[in-house]
C-alpha cells in the first residue's frame, strides 16, 4: 500500500513538472514572431492612391487600416515554422477590399521588409516595408514619434542636376524603344526616375487577345526593361519596376492600377544570359529581390 502511494505521488510530480515545462516553452515567441510583432508594415501607395497599414500584435491579432492611428483587429494569427495561419474574427473592417487569407508563407523577414506568399487558388507574393515618417508625410498624416525616420528620401525634380535629368530621359527613350508603341491610349512608359543608384520604372502593360497572353507579355516587358537598363551603360545598384493595367471594380468601372511591382539587384541582373533567359522566371525569388503580383496577373 505504501509502495503504491509513493509511485502515485511520483507520477503526479513528473506529470506536473512536464506540464510546467511545456507551458514555459510554448510561451516563448519564435525568432520570426519577435521580428514580426510591434512593427507597422506599409504596403506602399498604388497609382490609384490606395495603401494598407498592417500590424501584428503580441496577443496574436492582425490589425489593418488605411491610417496609422485607426488600426483595428482584422483576424487572429499564429506561426507554425515559417507559415502564418489566420483565423477570422466575428467582425472585420467593412471597407476591406480583400477578405483575410487563411494561410501565408513568410518568404523573407528582415528589419525593414516583410515578404509574404498568400496560399490558395490564386497564390501570389507581395512585399511590405516598415512604415516611416516619410511614408506618413506622403499619405498626408502627421509624423509620429513611434515611427522611425527614413534615412534618405528621393530628391525632388527641382534638385536633380542636369546630368541626372538627361540620363533619365535617355533611359526612358531606351525603354520605350525596347517595349515598342502602346496599343492602349496611355503612355507605354509613365516615368523613369534615378534615385541615387536605384532606377525606378513605371510602365503600362499592353492589351492582348487573351488574359494568358496579357500576363505573358507583362513578364516579357519586365525582361525587356531590365535588359534595356543593363545594356545602357548606366551605373546602378538596383532596378524597381512597376507595371499598370486597368482593373474593373464591382460596379464595372475600370481604373489604371499597379498590378506588378518588383525589385532587382544588379548582382543578380549581371548573371542573366539574355539570349537564354525565360521571361516567365522574372518574378521568381532567385531572380527578383522582391516581387508583388496582383492575383489577376499571377
Amino acid at each position: 500500500m505504501r509502495s503504491s502511494l509513493i509511485t502515485a505521488i511520483a507520477v503526479l510530480s513528473i506529470s506536473s513538472t512536464s506540464g510546467q515545462t511545456h507551458t514555459s516553452k510554448s510561451s516563448q515567441p519564435s525568432a520570426l514572431e519577435a521580428k514580426l510583432v510591434g512593427v507597422k508594415w506599409f504596403s506602399g501607395i498604388s497609382k490609384s492612391g490606395r495603401f494598407v497599414i498592417v500590424e501584428y500584435t503580441p496577443d496574436h491579432r492582425k490589425l489593418w487600416a488605411k491610417t496609422s492611428t485607426d488600426l483595428a483587429p482584422f483576424c487572429k494569427w499564429h506561426i507554425e515554422g515559417n507559415e502564418l495561419l489566420y483565423t477570422e474574427l466575428p467582425q472585420v473592417s467593412s471597407d476591406d477590399p480583400y477578405p483575410p487569407a487563411k494561410h501565408e508563407t513568410i518568404v523573407e523577414l528582415t528589419k525593414d521588409t516583410l515578404t509574404l506568399k498568400e496560399r490558395g487558388p490564386n497564390e501570389y507574393t507581395y512585399t511590405m516595408r516598415r512604415l516611416t515618417k516619410a511614408d506618413l508625410a506622403e499619405i498626408g498624416e502627421p509624423s509620429s514619434a513611434s515611427v522611425p525616420s527614413q534615412q534618405s528620401s528621393p530628391p525632388s525634380s527641382a534638385k536633380r542636376d542636369s546630368a541626372t535629368i538627361e540620363a533619365q530621359s535617355r533611359l526612358k527613350t531606351d525603354i520605350e524603344t525596347a517595349l515598342g508603341k502602346p496599343n492602349r491610349n496611355v503612355p507605354r512608359v509613365w516615368d523613369t526616375q534615378i534615385d541615387g543608384q536605384t532606377i525606378k520604372v513605371r510602365f503600362s502593360i499592353d492589351d492582348n487577345l487573351t488574359a494568358g497572353m496579357i500576363k505573358r507579355s507583362a513578364r516579357t516587358d519586365v525582361k525587356e526593361i531590365l535588359q534595356a537598363i543593363h545594356t545602357s551603360g548606366y551605373l546602378y545598384s538596383a532596378i524597381t519596376v512597376t507595371g499598370t493595367y486597368p482593373l474593373k471594380d464591382a460596379f464595372g468601372n475600370s481604373t489604371e492600377q499597379d498590378v506588378i511591382r518588383a525589385t532587382y539587384r544588379r548582382s543578380i541582373v549581371d548573371k542573366i544570359n539574355w539570349d537564354g533567359f525565360e521571361s516567365d522566371n522574372v518574378f521568381q525569388l532567385q531572380i527578383a529581390d522582391s516581387a508583388w503580383v496582383h492575383p489577376t496577373f499571377y
